[in-house]
Protein backbone atom coordinates (compact mmCIF):
# COMPACT_ATOMS: atom_id res chain seq x y z
CA UNK A 1 0.00 0.00 0.00
CA UNK A 2 1.07 3.42 -0.90
CA UNK A 3 0.64 6.73 0.66
CA UNK A 4 1.07 10.05 -1.18
CA UNK A 5 3.81 12.88 0.03
CA UNK A 6 1.94 15.70 0.32
CA UNK A 7 2.52 19.32 2.69
CA UNK A 8 0.47 19.14 6.19
CA UNK A 9 -1.63 21.72 5.53
CA UNK A 10 -3.40 20.68 9.32
CA UNK A 11 -2.41 18.49 11.29
CA UNK A 12 -5.76 17.17 13.00
CA UNK A 13 -7.15 13.98 12.28
CA UNK A 14 -10.63 13.79 11.00
CA UNK A 15 -13.20 14.43 13.54
CA UNK A 16 -17.18 12.33 13.54
CA UNK A 17 -19.14 15.17 14.67
CA UNK A 18 -22.51 14.17 16.19
CA UNK A 19 -25.43 15.24 14.30
CA UNK A 20 -28.00 15.79 16.94
CA UNK A 21 -29.78 15.02 20.13
CA UNK A 22 -32.85 12.96 20.41
CA UNK A 23 -34.88 15.40 21.31
CA UNK A 24 -33.54 17.74 18.41
CA UNK A 25 -32.20 20.13 20.08
CA UNK A 26 -28.20 21.26 20.23
CA UNK A 27 -25.75 18.75 22.10
CA UNK A 28 -23.57 20.38 25.18
CA UNK A 29 -19.63 20.47 25.21
CA UNK A 30 -18.65 19.36 28.80
CA UNK A 31 -15.17 19.39 30.20
CA UNK A 32 -13.73 16.44 31.30
CA UNK A 33 -10.52 15.34 33.00
CA UNK A 34 -7.37 17.29 32.85
CA UNK A 35 -4.75 16.01 30.46
CA UNK A 36 -1.08 16.06 32.06
CA UNK A 37 1.61 16.23 30.15
CA UNK A 38 4.64 15.80 32.38
CA UNK A 39 7.66 16.35 29.45
CA UNK A 40 6.42 20.02 28.91
CA UNK A 41 5.11 20.64 32.27
CA UNK A 42 1.52 21.54 31.33
CA UNK A 43 -2.09 20.14 32.43
CA UNK A 44 -5.32 21.08 31.10
CA UNK A 45 -8.81 20.30 31.24
CA UNK A 46 -10.42 18.65 27.44
CA UNK A 47 -13.69 18.15 26.72
CA UNK A 48 -16.39 15.35 28.05
CA UNK A 49 -15.13 11.74 26.93
CA UNK A 50 -12.43 12.94 24.77
CA UNK A 51 -9.73 10.40 23.37
CA UNK A 52 -6.20 10.46 22.83
CA UNK A 53 -5.94 10.60 18.45
CA UNK A 54 -2.08 10.06 18.19
CA UNK A 55 -0.95 12.50 15.01
CA UNK A 56 0.46 9.86 12.28
CA UNK A 57 3.61 9.17 12.01
CA UNK A 58 6.31 11.18 9.62
CA UNK A 59 6.08 10.47 5.96
CA UNK A 60 9.77 10.01 4.90
CA UNK A 61 11.83 8.81 1.64
CA UNK A 62 15.39 7.17 1.06
CA UNK A 63 17.17 8.75 -1.20
CA UNK A 64 20.93 8.20 -0.95
CA UNK A 65 21.24 6.45 2.24
CA UNK A 66 19.75 9.42 3.89
CA UNK A 67 15.80 10.17 5.36
CA UNK A 68 14.40 12.75 2.87
CA UNK A 69 11.18 14.73 4.31
CA UNK A 70 9.00 17.68 3.91
CA UNK A 71 10.16 20.24 6.15
CA UNK A 72 6.50 21.25 6.91
CA UNK A 73 5.24 18.33 7.80
CA UNK A 74 8.33 17.81 10.22
CA UNK A 75 8.01 20.91 11.73
CA UNK A 76 4.35 19.59 12.29
CA UNK A 77 5.66 16.78 14.25
CA UNK A 78 8.11 18.73 16.16
CA UNK A 79 5.84 21.26 17.44
CA UNK A 80 3.17 18.91 17.66
CA UNK A 81 2.07 18.00 21.27
CA UNK A 82 -1.32 15.90 21.28
CA UNK A 83 -4.85 15.85 20.07
CA UNK A 84 -7.51 14.81 22.23
CA UNK A 85 -10.98 14.29 20.31
CA UNK A 86 -14.68 13.10 20.92
CA UNK A 87 -17.71 13.58 18.45
CA UNK A 88 -18.49 17.11 19.40
CA UNK A 89 -14.58 18.63 19.36
CA UNK A 90 -10.92 18.35 19.15
CA UNK A 91 -8.07 19.54 21.20
CA UNK A 92 -4.86 19.82 19.22
CA UNK A 93 -1.86 21.10 21.99
CA UNK A 94 1.51 22.62 20.25
CA UNK A 95 4.82 24.50 22.06
CA UNK A 96 5.59 27.32 20.48
CA UNK A 97 9.51 27.63 19.51
CA UNK A 98 10.32 27.03 16.08
CA UNK A 99 9.43 29.78 13.52
CA UNK A 100 7.93 28.02 10.00
CA UNK A 101 10.53 26.80 7.94
CA UNK A 102 11.28 28.44 4.49
CA UNK A 103 11.30 26.30 1.36
CA UNK A 104 9.07 23.82 3.31
CA UNK A 105 7.41 21.93 0.46
CA UNK A 106 10.69 20.86 -1.16
CA UNK A 107 11.93 17.68 0.15
CA UNK A 108 14.79 18.00 2.96
CA UNK A 109 17.42 15.38 4.57
CA UNK A 110 15.68 14.99 8.36
CA UNK A 111 19.32 15.91 9.63
CA UNK A 112 18.82 19.77 8.60
CA UNK A 113 15.56 20.09 9.19
CA UNK A 114 16.51 21.33 12.49
CA UNK A 115 19.07 23.57 11.15
CA UNK A 116 16.27 25.39 8.91
CA UNK A 117 13.56 26.00 11.90
CA UNK A 118 16.02 26.77 14.50
CA UNK A 119 14.26 26.99 18.23
CA UNK A 120 13.81 30.77 18.87
CA UNK A 121 12.69 32.96 21.72
CA UNK A 122 12.32 35.92 19.83
CA UNK A 123 8.68 36.26 18.49
CA UNK A 124 6.44 39.33 17.65
CA UNK A 125 2.75 39.41 16.54
CA UNK A 126 3.75 38.73 12.66
CA UNK A 127 5.74 35.63 13.37
CA UNK A 128 2.89 34.48 15.95
CA UNK A 129 0.00 34.70 12.99
CA UNK A 130 2.06 33.04 10.54
CA UNK A 131 2.85 30.17 12.64
CA UNK A 132 -0.61 29.55 13.65
CA UNK A 133 -2.13 29.63 10.02
CA UNK A 134 0.53 27.40 8.94
CA UNK A 135 0.40 25.27 11.63
CA UNK A 136 -4.12 25.66 11.88
CA UNK A 137 -4.47 25.49 8.09
CA UNK A 138 -6.22 28.62 9.15
CA UNK A 139 -6.58 32.52 8.49
CA UNK A 140 -6.18 34.81 11.50
CA UNK A 141 -8.62 37.74 11.36
CA UNK A 142 -7.66 39.05 14.70
CA UNK A 143 -5.71 38.49 17.54
CA UNK A 144 -7.27 39.19 21.27
CA UNK A 145 -5.19 39.90 23.85
CA UNK A 146 -6.66 38.64 27.60
CA UNK A 147 -7.44 41.42 29.39
CA UNK A 148 -7.59 39.97 32.89
CA UNK A 149 -4.75 40.57 35.24
CA UNK A 150 -3.09 37.20 35.68
CA UNK A 151 -0.09 36.79 37.55
CA UNK A 152 1.18 33.11 36.24
CA UNK A 153 -0.08 33.66 32.72
CA UNK A 154 -0.92 35.57 29.47
CA UNK A 155 -3.47 34.81 27.27
CA UNK A 156 -3.76 35.45 23.03
CA UNK A 157 -7.23 34.29 21.62
CA UNK A 158 -6.52 33.90 17.63
CA UNK A 159 -9.84 34.12 15.77
CA UNK A 160 -9.88 31.96 12.72
CA UNK A 161 -11.59 31.24 9.49
CA UNK A 162 -11.18 27.82 8.39
CA UNK A 163 -10.85 27.57 3.83
CA UNK A 164 -13.24 24.83 4.23
CA UNK A 165 -15.40 23.12 6.24
CA UNK A 166 -18.18 23.72 8.87
CA UNK A 167 -16.58 23.36 12.02
CA UNK A 168 -15.92 26.36 14.67
CA UNK A 169 -12.32 26.82 14.97
CA UNK A 170 -10.60 29.02 17.59
CA UNK A 171 -6.89 29.40 19.17
CA UNK A 172 -4.58 30.26 22.33
CA UNK A 173 -1.51 30.94 22.88
CA UNK A 174 -0.59 30.56 26.74
CA UNK A 175 2.66 32.09 27.99
CA UNK A 176 3.56 31.40 31.14
CA UNK A 177 5.09 34.79 32.52
CA UNK A 178 7.28 33.33 35.14
CA UNK A 179 9.14 31.67 31.71
CA UNK A 180 8.40 33.34 28.73
CA UNK A 181 9.69 31.05 26.53
CA UNK A 182 7.32 28.21 27.37
CA UNK A 183 4.33 28.95 25.13
CA UNK A 184 1.47 26.85 24.42
CA UNK A 185 -0.59 27.14 21.52
CA UNK A 186 -4.55 25.34 22.09
CA UNK A 187 -6.19 25.21 18.75
CA UNK A 188 -9.97 24.09 19.09
CA UNK A 189 -12.19 22.58 16.58
CA UNK A 190 -16.39 22.36 17.22
CA UNK A 191 -19.41 20.84 15.45
CA UNK A 192 -21.56 22.89 14.07
CA UNK A 193 -23.88 21.58 16.12
CA UNK A 194 -23.08 23.03 19.02
CA UNK A 195 -24.33 26.71 20.18
CA UNK A 196 -21.59 29.02 19.72
CA UNK A 197 -21.89 31.20 22.81
CA UNK A 198 -22.28 27.97 25.17
CA UNK A 199 -19.44 26.40 23.63
CA UNK A 200 -17.22 28.79 23.96
CA UNK A 201 -17.53 29.27 27.07
CA UNK A 202 -16.11 25.85 28.21
CA UNK A 203 -13.51 26.73 25.63
CA UNK A 204 -12.69 29.41 27.89
CA UNK A 205 -12.55 27.05 30.77
CA UNK A 206 -10.46 24.72 29.21
CA UNK A 207 -8.15 27.67 28.21
CA UNK A 208 -8.11 28.78 31.90
CA UNK A 209 -7.32 25.41 33.14
CA UNK A 210 -4.03 25.28 31.73
CA UNK A 211 -1.86 25.38 34.77
CA UNK A 212 2.43 25.39 34.11
CA UNK A 213 4.03 23.10 36.46
CA UNK A 214 7.67 21.35 36.62
CA UNK A 215 8.81 19.48 33.99
CA UNK A 216 9.30 15.94 34.51
CA UNK A 217 10.73 13.10 32.71
CA UNK A 218 8.14 10.52 31.64
CA UNK A 219 7.24 7.74 34.28
CA UNK A 220 8.41 4.03 33.63
CA UNK A 221 5.66 2.59 35.63
CA UNK A 222 5.28 -0.71 33.62
CA UNK A 223 1.37 -2.28 33.99
CA UNK A 224 2.34 -5.59 33.06
CA UNK A 225 6.07 -7.39 32.24
CA UNK A 226 5.35 -7.70 28.44
CA UNK A 227 4.36 -3.35 28.07
CA UNK A 228 7.20 -1.17 27.57
CA UNK A 229 5.46 2.53 28.48
CA UNK A 230 8.72 4.24 29.47
CA UNK A 231 11.92 2.30 28.26
CA UNK A 232 14.25 3.65 26.17
CA UNK A 233 16.21 0.52 25.31
CA UNK A 234 15.37 -1.98 22.96
CA UNK A 235 14.80 -5.75 23.50
CA UNK A 236 18.08 -7.50 24.72
CA UNK A 237 18.91 -10.04 22.42
CA UNK A 238 19.75 -8.29 19.58
CA UNK A 239 23.03 -6.67 19.13
CA UNK A 240 22.38 -5.56 15.09
CA UNK A 241 20.41 -2.40 15.58
CA UNK A 242 21.53 0.50 13.51
CA UNK A 243 21.41 4.04 14.18
CA UNK A 244 18.56 4.78 11.91
CA UNK A 245 16.96 1.38 13.57
CA UNK A 246 17.38 2.84 16.64
CA UNK A 247 16.03 6.29 16.19
CA UNK A 248 12.90 5.33 14.12
CA UNK A 249 12.05 2.84 17.12
CA UNK A 250 12.56 6.24 19.23
CA UNK A 251 10.28 7.97 17.06
CA UNK A 252 7.26 5.49 17.38
CA UNK A 253 7.41 5.64 20.99
CA UNK A 254 7.65 9.86 21.21
CA UNK A 255 4.50 9.42 19.18
CA UNK A 256 2.10 8.50 21.97
CA UNK A 257 4.49 9.68 25.08
CA UNK A 258 1.62 12.11 25.95
CA UNK A 259 -1.06 9.65 25.71
CA UNK A 260 -2.42 7.87 28.55
CA UNK A 261 -4.40 4.98 26.75
CA UNK A 262 -1.97 3.95 24.23
CA UNK A 263 1.28 2.01 25.05
CA UNK A 264 4.03 -0.16 23.16
CA UNK A 265 4.85 -3.70 23.34
CA UNK A 266 8.25 -4.65 22.18
CA UNK A 267 8.80 -8.58 20.68
CA UNK A 268 11.78 -9.82 18.95
CA UNK A 269 11.12 -7.70 15.43
CA UNK A 270 8.18 -5.55 15.63
CA UNK A 271 7.33 -2.73 18.03
CA UNK A 272 3.46 -2.87 18.38
CA UNK A 273 1.36 0.76 19.38
CA UNK A 274 -1.91 -0.02 20.71
CA UNK A 275 -5.18 1.27 22.63
CA UNK A 276 -6.51 -2.19 22.49
CA UNK A 277 -7.82 -3.02 26.03
CA UNK A 278 -7.75 -6.88 25.83
CA UNK A 279 -4.08 -8.30 26.73
CA UNK A 280 -5.16 -11.69 25.78
CA UNK A 281 -6.08 -10.29 21.81
CA UNK A 282 -2.88 -8.14 21.73
CA UNK A 283 -0.30 -10.85 22.91
CA UNK A 284 -2.54 -13.16 20.12
CA UNK A 285 -1.98 -10.63 17.55
CA UNK A 286 1.54 -10.29 18.79
CA UNK A 287 2.72 -13.68 17.82
CA UNK A 288 0.64 -13.77 14.80
CA UNK A 289 2.80 -10.95 13.52
CA UNK A 290 6.09 -12.42 14.79
CA UNK A 291 5.00 -15.70 13.28
CA UNK A 292 4.26 -14.29 10.00
CA UNK A 293 7.27 -12.93 9.40
CA UNK A 294 8.99 -16.12 10.35
CA UNK A 295 7.19 -17.50 7.35
CA UNK A 296 7.93 -14.48 5.04
CA UNK A 297 12.03 -14.96 6.14
CA UNK A 298 11.51 -18.41 5.20
CA UNK A 299 10.96 -17.78 2.12
CA UNK A 300 12.68 -14.21 1.23
CA UNK A 301 15.84 -14.54 3.91
CA UNK A 302 16.74 -10.64 4.58
CA UNK A 303 19.84 -10.20 2.66
CA UNK A 304 20.97 -6.59 4.80
CA UNK A 305 20.89 -4.54 7.81
CA UNK A 306 17.41 -3.26 8.65
CA UNK A 307 17.39 0.46 9.26
CA UNK A 308 14.02 1.06 10.62
CA UNK A 309 11.56 -0.50 13.15
CA UNK A 310 8.87 -2.81 12.17
CA UNK A 311 5.94 -0.60 13.51
CA UNK A 312 2.29 -2.35 13.82
CA UNK A 313 -0.48 0.27 15.44
CA UNK A 314 -3.81 -1.82 15.94
CA UNK A 315 -6.77 0.24 17.27
CA UNK A 316 -9.07 -0.55 19.61
CA UNK A 317 -12.50 1.57 17.99
CA UNK A 318 -12.96 1.37 13.60
CA UNK A 319 -13.08 5.51 14.41
CA UNK A 320 -9.15 5.60 15.83
CA UNK A 321 -8.05 3.91 12.58
CA UNK A 322 -10.35 5.95 10.37
CA UNK A 323 -9.36 9.04 12.32
CA UNK A 324 -5.52 7.88 11.74
CA UNK A 325 -5.45 6.98 8.13
CA UNK A 326 -7.85 8.98 7.22
CA UNK A 327 -10.10 9.18 4.09
CA UNK A 328 -7.55 6.71 1.99
CA UNK A 329 -8.78 3.95 4.74
CA UNK A 330 -12.39 4.19 4.36
CA UNK A 331 -13.10 1.24 2.37
CA UNK A 332 -9.90 -0.74 4.27
CA UNK A 333 -9.13 -2.54 7.05
CA UNK A 334 -6.00 -2.60 7.56
CA UNK A 335 -2.99 -0.42 5.40
CA UNK A 336 0.67 -0.72 5.02
CA UNK A 337 1.68 3.16 4.82
CA UNK A 338 5.59 2.49 3.28
CA UNK A 339 5.91 6.72 3.64
CA UNK A 340 5.18 6.37 7.45
CA UNK A 341 6.73 2.55 7.81
CA UNK A 342 3.68 1.98 9.51
CA UNK A 343 1.13 -0.47 9.36
CA UNK A 344 -1.96 0.24 10.88
CA UNK A 345 -5.03 -2.36 11.49
CA UNK A 346 -8.93 -1.62 12.07
CA UNK A 347 -11.30 -3.73 13.94
CA UNK A 348 -14.70 -4.09 12.67
CA UNK A 349 -16.87 -3.11 15.75
CA UNK A 350 -19.79 -5.40 14.65
CA UNK A 351 -18.03 -8.21 15.38
CA UNK A 352 -17.47 -10.12 18.61
CA UNK A 353 -14.07 -9.68 20.16
CA UNK A 354 -13.29 -13.06 19.17
CA UNK A 355 -13.73 -12.56 15.39
CA UNK A 356 -12.54 -9.29 15.41
CA UNK A 357 -9.22 -11.32 16.82
CA UNK A 358 -9.70 -13.67 13.80
CA UNK A 359 -10.30 -10.89 11.28
CA UNK A 360 -7.55 -8.48 12.74
CA UNK A 361 -5.00 -11.44 12.59
CA UNK A 362 -5.79 -12.00 9.13
CA UNK A 363 -5.28 -8.72 7.94
CA UNK A 364 -1.61 -9.23 9.60
CA UNK A 365 -0.56 -11.94 7.43
CA UNK A 366 -1.51 -9.83 4.12
CA UNK A 367 -0.19 -6.45 5.42
CA UNK A 368 2.70 -7.96 7.19
CA UNK A 369 4.18 -9.26 4.28
CA UNK A 370 3.95 -5.67 2.34
CA UNK A 371 5.83 -4.22 5.85
CA UNK A 372 8.24 -6.83 5.82
CA UNK A 373 9.40 -7.27 1.89
CA UNK A 374 9.75 -3.05 1.92
CA UNK A 375 12.51 -3.19 4.27
CA UNK A 376 13.72 -6.89 2.81
CA UNK A 377 14.24 -4.80 -0.42
CA UNK A 378 15.83 -1.64 0.76
CA UNK A 379 12.53 0.44 0.87
CA UNK A 380 12.21 0.45 -3.07
CA UNK A 381 9.31 0.27 -4.94
CA UNK A 382 8.17 -3.23 -5.63
CA UNK A 383 6.10 -4.52 -8.24
CA UNK A 384 2.63 -5.42 -7.67
CA UNK A 385 1.92 -8.34 -9.48
CA UNK A 386 4.74 -9.74 -7.11
CA UNK A 387 3.68 -7.77 -3.51
CA UNK A 388 0.16 -8.14 -3.64
CA UNK A 389 0.64 -11.60 -5.08
CA UNK A 390 2.57 -12.83 -2.34
CA UNK A 391 0.40 -11.16 0.04
CA UNK A 392 -2.75 -12.61 -0.87
CA UNK A 393 -0.44 -16.01 -0.96
CA UNK A 394 0.37 -15.66 2.70
CA UNK A 395 -3.61 -14.58 3.71
CA UNK A 396 -3.89 -18.81 4.08
CA UNK A 397 -0.82 -19.20 6.18
CA UNK A 398 -1.71 -21.22 9.29
CA UNK A 399 0.22 -19.52 12.14
CA UNK A 400 -0.58 -22.25 14.61
CA UNK A 401 2.66 -24.82 13.37
CA UNK A 402 5.83 -23.65 12.64
CA UNK A 403 6.17 -25.40 9.63
CA UNK A 404 4.91 -22.22 7.89
CA UNK A 405 2.02 -24.39 5.90
CA UNK A 406 0.19 -22.07 3.42
CA UNK A 407 -2.96 -23.40 2.37
CA UNK A 408 -5.50 -21.75 -0.63
CA UNK A 409 -7.38 -19.40 1.16
CA UNK A 410 -11.58 -20.42 1.29
CA UNK A 411 -12.64 -19.73 -2.13
CA UNK A 412 -9.64 -18.87 -4.02
CA UNK A 413 -10.22 -21.70 -6.49
CA UNK A 414 -13.64 -21.23 -7.29
CA UNK A 415 -12.75 -17.21 -7.77
CA UNK A 416 -9.92 -18.47 -10.47
CA UNK A 417 -12.28 -20.52 -12.17
CA UNK A 418 -14.71 -18.05 -13.05
CA UNK A 419 -12.09 -15.55 -13.72
CA UNK A 420 -10.80 -17.99 -16.19
CA UNK A 421 -13.99 -19.23 -17.58
CA UNK A 422 -14.27 -15.28 -18.59
CA UNK A 423 -11.30 -14.57 -19.92
CA UNK A 424 -7.66 -16.06 -20.83
CA UNK A 425 -5.19 -14.15 -18.08
CA UNK A 426 -2.92 -11.54 -19.63
CA UNK A 427 0.49 -11.59 -17.87
CA UNK A 428 2.28 -9.54 -19.79
CA UNK A 429 0.20 -7.31 -19.00
CA UNK A 430 -0.15 -7.31 -15.01
CA UNK A 431 3.68 -8.06 -14.97
CA UNK A 432 3.76 -4.47 -16.40
CA UNK A 433 1.32 -2.83 -14.27
CA UNK A 434 1.99 -0.20 -11.58
CA UNK A 435 0.25 0.22 -8.26
CA UNK A 436 -2.60 2.90 -9.55
CA UNK A 437 -2.62 0.66 -12.69
CA UNK A 438 -3.20 -2.61 -10.29
CA UNK A 439 -5.94 -0.51 -8.33
CA UNK A 440 -7.97 0.54 -11.28
CA UNK A 441 -10.66 -1.27 -13.74
CA UNK A 442 -11.56 -4.66 -12.18
CA UNK A 443 -8.93 -4.75 -9.26
CA UNK A 444 -10.96 -7.88 -7.41
CA UNK A 445 -9.52 -9.62 -10.65
CA UNK A 446 -5.91 -7.95 -10.49
CA UNK A 447 -5.93 -9.64 -6.79
CA UNK A 448 -7.29 -12.94 -7.54
CA UNK A 449 -4.93 -13.35 -10.36
CA UNK A 450 -2.15 -12.36 -8.91
CA UNK A 451 -2.72 -14.60 -5.56
CA UNK A 452 -3.17 -17.67 -7.95
CA UNK A 453 -0.01 -16.75 -9.42
CA UNK A 454 1.72 -16.77 -6.77
CA UNK A 455 0.15 -19.93 -5.15
CA UNK A 456 1.18 -21.83 -8.82
CA UNK A 457 4.83 -20.55 -8.56
CA UNK A 458 5.58 -21.75 -5.03
CA UNK A 459 3.19 -24.85 -4.94
CA UNK A 460 1.46 -25.59 -7.84
CA UNK A 461 4.75 -25.69 -10.17
CA UNK A 462 6.72 -28.28 -7.85
CA UNK A 463 3.96 -30.54 -8.37
CA UNK A 464 3.22 -30.55 -11.63
CA UNK A 465 6.64 -31.08 -12.55
CA UNK A 466 7.11 -27.63 -13.91
CA UNK A 467 10.41 -26.73 -11.58
CA UNK A 468 11.55 -24.27 -14.29
CA UNK A 469 8.47 -22.00 -12.76
CA UNK A 470 9.42 -22.72 -9.21
CA UNK A 471 12.52 -19.99 -9.81
CA UNK A 472 10.85 -17.18 -10.82
CA UNK A 473 10.13 -15.50 -7.42
CA UNK A 474 13.65 -16.16 -6.07
CA UNK A 475 15.40 -14.38 -8.93
CA UNK A 476 12.95 -11.82 -8.90
CA UNK A 477 13.81 -11.07 -5.10
CA UNK A 478 17.34 -11.66 -5.87
CA UNK A 479 17.50 -8.68 -8.89
CA UNK A 480 15.45 -6.05 -6.83
CA UNK A 481 17.75 -6.64 -3.88
CA UNK A 482 20.34 -6.59 -6.52
CA UNK A 483 19.09 -3.60 -8.52
CA UNK A 484 16.23 -1.41 -6.57
CA UNK A 485 14.08 -1.71 -10.26
CA UNK A 486 10.99 -3.84 -9.91
CA UNK A 487 10.52 -3.58 -13.83
CA UNK A 488 14.39 -5.02 -14.44
CA UNK A 489 13.58 -7.91 -11.64
CA UNK A 490 10.59 -8.57 -13.41
CA UNK A 491 12.73 -9.15 -16.88
CA UNK A 492 15.10 -11.54 -14.98
CA UNK A 493 12.54 -13.11 -12.95
CA UNK A 494 10.86 -14.50 -16.33
CA UNK A 495 13.62 -14.63 -18.69
CA UNK A 496 13.45 -17.66 -21.04
CA UNK A 497 10.34 -19.18 -20.16
CA UNK A 498 7.06 -18.51 -22.95
CA UNK A 499 4.52 -16.88 -21.42
CA UNK A 500 2.07 -18.15 -23.92
CA UNK A 501 2.72 -21.92 -22.52
CA UNK A 502 2.80 -20.46 -19.11
CA UNK A 503 -0.38 -19.45 -19.23
CA UNK A 504 -1.30 -22.65 -20.78
CA UNK A 505 0.08 -24.85 -17.91
CA UNK A 506 -1.72 -22.20 -15.37
CA UNK A 507 -4.81 -22.66 -16.93
CA UNK A 508 -4.42 -26.41 -16.29
CA UNK A 509 -3.00 -26.33 -13.00
CA UNK A 510 -6.37 -24.86 -11.92
CA UNK A 511 -8.58 -26.55 -13.75
CA UNK A 512 -7.28 -30.23 -12.20
CA UNK A 513 -8.72 -31.05 -8.83
CA UNK A 514 -5.84 -33.45 -8.26
CA UNK A 515 -3.25 -31.55 -9.06
CA UNK A 516 -4.76 -29.09 -6.73
CA UNK A 517 -5.05 -31.32 -3.80
CA UNK A 518 -1.29 -32.37 -4.43
CA UNK A 519 -0.89 -28.57 -4.40
CA UNK A 520 -2.11 -28.03 -1.02
CA UNK A 521 0.02 -30.87 0.63
CA UNK A 522 3.17 -29.39 -0.22
CA UNK A 523 5.48 -27.29 1.81
CA UNK A 524 8.11 -25.57 -0.45
CA UNK A 525 9.80 -24.38 2.63
CA UNK A 526 9.54 -27.60 4.08
CA UNK A 527 13.02 -28.92 5.84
Amino acid sequence: MKSPLLPALYLGVAVCFFAGTANGGPPSLRLGKAVSIPELGIKFRAFDDCQARPLPTLNRIQRNGREWVLPHEWWIHDQHVGVWGSALGEIVAAKVDRPFPENSAKLTPIKDCEKIARITGEWNETDLRNWVEHFTGCRVVRLTPDRRMMTDRKVLGFDLIRPSGRELVTGYLVTSSREPERRIFLFYRLSPMLEVAKAMRTVLKSVDSLDFQIITTVSSRQPDKSYRTGNTRPPAGKTDYTPEYLNSRRQVIDNIRNYRDWFYLETEHFIIVSNIRSRRSLRMLAETIEKSRSAYSAYFPIRGPIRAVSTVRLFQERQDYLNYVGAAGEQTIGMWMPLKRELAVSPLDFLSRGDQREMMAGTLTHEGFHQYIHFAIGEVENAPWFNEGTAEYFEGLDVGNDRHEVKAVEGRLEAVRRLLKRERPDFAALFRMTLPEFYAGNVADHYTLAGALMYYLFKGAAVTDKQEYTKVPERFYQKIVESGDWRKATETAWQGIDLKQFTDDFIAFWSDDSGHGRAEAYNPVAP
